[in-house]
């Protein structure tokens, strides 16, 4: 939900004060030159999708914007494993469609107002665009980023604890297990129940909190030094 409020928000916010300027201060027919030969302010119509493909599509795609948004919406309320990469690209996809979607709904087209011109094959000038294009195109380089990222391995509550503790025989005597039981409670977080009292008996068993969770471990020691 923090992403809808601090990102999705503001940039829908930043792109219609920018479309309702570009309205307001240029005339279609008067483009702003900003870099002379690289970078002009315009007003064009965009009945099609973003950087103005498949033109002349406005209530095909408000049905798509609208499908997008019952997708989108959902995903970043719902309660799930934090995911920044994943979260960014959606608030970004977000913004992004609810902006482009308000244009439609109000003029019948979107309102592109970023034009450049980078002097290379089909991009001499690049397609003119918005905030709202742009903050699309940046979820999807994000989503593309994140699905080529490594995925953590799931591990399983049997993957945090030493082996004696999940029914597995140690393979080596008292001083050893005991290290182990030590690095257990050390790595869960313990601050009591040490191992090791006056009665080093068969069987004893150890519990520690770490934060508002308890993790109870049952241990044998054999019989003998502690040589720790």
């Amino acid at each position: 939900m923090k992403y809808i409020f601090f990102l999705s928000l503001p940039l829908y916010a930043l792109d219609q004060l920018t479309k309702s300027c570009v309205l307001r201060f240029i005339k279609p027919d008067q483009p702003r030159i900003v870099v002379a030969g690289f970078f002009d302010l315009v007003n064009i119509t965009n009945t099609g999708a973003a950087f103005g493909s498949f033109k002349n599509n406005n209530t095909f795609f408000i049905a798509i914007s609208c499908l997008a948004l019952l997708f989108v919406v959902p995903l970043l309320v719902r309660r799930r494993t934090a995911d920044v990469w994943s979260d960014i690209s959606l608030a970004l996809l977000l913004a992004g469609v609810l902006g482009n979607l308000t244009d439609r709904l109000l003029y019948g087209h979107v309102i592109d107002f970023l034009l450049f011109d980078l002097h290379v094959p089909f991009a001499h000038p690049w397609p003119a665009f918005n905030v709202a294009d742009s903050c699309i195109s940046i979820a999807v380089v994000c989503f593309v980023i994140h699905s080529f990222r490594p995925k953590d391995v799931a591990r399983s509550p049997e993957a945090t604890l030493p082996a004696f503790a999940v029914g597995k025989p140690p393979e080596t005597g008292r001083p050893a297990i005991i290290k182990e039981v030590r690095r257990f409670q050390t790595a869960a977080g313990c601050s009591r129940h040490p191992v090791g009292d006056a009665n080093p008996s068969l069987f004893r068993r150890g519990r520690c909190a770490s934060h508002s969770e308890a993790a109870t471990l049952d241990y044998e020691i054999p019989d003998g030094k502690d040589g720790v």
